[in-house]
């Protein structure tokens, strides 16, 4: 017993090397991300929310703030455990928290000098929140540390929709520059949370359905297409309703087809059929456009041509995901985070009923074992189905 025990111990000893090894590399990795950037902030910050004129005053505070931040984040990671998932959140809440200390004042407040004041104590008040919060986030993700990035790439990529979008809302951009700085500081914020929010329906790691990326894409071009066709309901004359509509409604689709594949389980070749079904309906949609051209004005031709495409294309789409709906891999959960679905729980699930329509006559082999029957004798026997609904259970 004293082999066994000893390899045991020898084991163990290796696995702690390792992770200690790893944790000291992920701490390294956290000071030199946190100590410049606490640096930068409170170096610079102090004086300008102090409203210091010194020249030497400006100059000193980073000399004097490096040291503090340095032993500030030195205990702060020294004395808790600390992997990849924390210094991934560390790093994105930290950044998250600076830019809202910096775009609340300045998009809210009118007055440029109290506005920056303001924005220095705030982006220092919610820093070290930020960094605490981080933690936590990599706390309840240890075991799934890329789904931190993907809330940070959806926080980045709905924050900066939010602030380009104010160029679509002024005409006439030199005579409200601020205006649209400031309101696009706003709604970047803003939406930048949401997209923090509903990042966490999508689906992610080896169990994720081959189909839910493709479904997600085909949702967002239709709802493109439903605000292009608002658009030419709405009369659009200019350039910006149009830009508008797509943007618009490719968002709501987006967010739409988040929800609608959070737990599919579509299989890529689904994903792919439906896409190409929505194709070809809007191609019909092109060919009866072509057929009954209206006469008349402008109006009534975007509106019949915007109407029968985008129709053509949901049409398409829905037909064609309805004669799909028996391609759904059996053993894809959608994992989103602070699931505990596995393979093996997944397996243990039913599927239930699935419906697929046959449109014709097909002979398929089935392959059948007797009891008693030695390997590669297995009964092969034929089975026939008439076209119609076919139910799977």
């Amino acid at each position: 017993m004293k082999v066994p025990a000893l390899v045991l111990a020898l084991a163990l000893g290796v696995a702690t090397a390792a992770e200690d090894k790893e944790q000291g590399s992920q701490r390294i990795g956290y000071m030199f991300t946190q100590v410049p950037i606490a640096t930068a902030l409170y170096g610079g910050g102090i004086p300008w929310a102090l409203d210091a004129g010194s020249v030497k005053a400006k100059v000193a505070s980073y000399f004097l703030a490096a040291p503090v931040a340095f032993g500030a984040h030195l205990w702060f990671s020294q004395s808790r455990p600390f992997t990849q998932a924390h210094r991934l959140g560390t790093s994105y809440l930290s950044v998250m928290s600076l830019y809202t200390g910096f775009a609340l004042p300045a998009s809210l407040i009118d007055s440029r000098d109290t506005r920056w004041q303001v924005a220095a104590w705030s982006s220092m008040a919610l820093y070290p929140i930020g960094v605490y919060g981080g933690y936590l986030l990599g706390d309840a993700y240890q075991a799934e540390p890329e789904r931190i990035r993907t809330q940070a790439n959806y926080a980045l990529g709905f924050g900066l929709l939010g602030f380009f979008t104010p160029l679509l809302y002024f005409e006439d951009f030199g005579a409200h520059r601020e205006a649209m700085w400031r309101i696009g500081l706003a709604q970047s914020v803003g939406l930048a949370g949401i997209g923090h929010f509903i990042s966490r329906y999508q689906q992610s790691g080896p169990e994720a359905a081959g189909g839910a990326k493709l479904g997600l894409a085909n949702h967002t071009a239709l709802g493109m297409a439903a605000g292009l066709l608002t658009a030419a309901w709405a009369d659009a004359s200019s350039f910006r309703p149009w830009a508008g509509g797509a943007i618009v409604g490719g968002t709501l689709g987006f967010m739409e087809g988040l929800w609608f594949f959070h737990d599919s389980r579509d299989t890529r070749e689904r994903g792919v059929f439906t896409m190409l079904g929505g194709g070809v309906g809007g191609l019909a949609g092109v060919g009866l456009t072509v057929l009954f051209w209206p006469d008349g004005s402008g109006y009534s031709q975007r509106v019949t041509a915007a109407s029968l495409l985008a129709g053509g294309a949901y049409l398409g789409y829905a037909a064609t995901y309805l004669l799909t709906r028996g391609m759904q891999e059996s053993h894809a959960v959608g994992k989103r985070p602070g699931s505990s679905a596995s393979l093996a729980a997944a397996e243990k699930t039913p599927a239930g009923w699935s419906w697929s329509f046959q449109p014709v006559p097909l002979v398929t082999p089935e392959i059948t074992a007797a009891r008693e029957a030695m390997p590669g004798q297995e009964k092969v026997s034929w089975r026939y189905s008439i076209p119609g609904l076919v139910a799977r259970f």
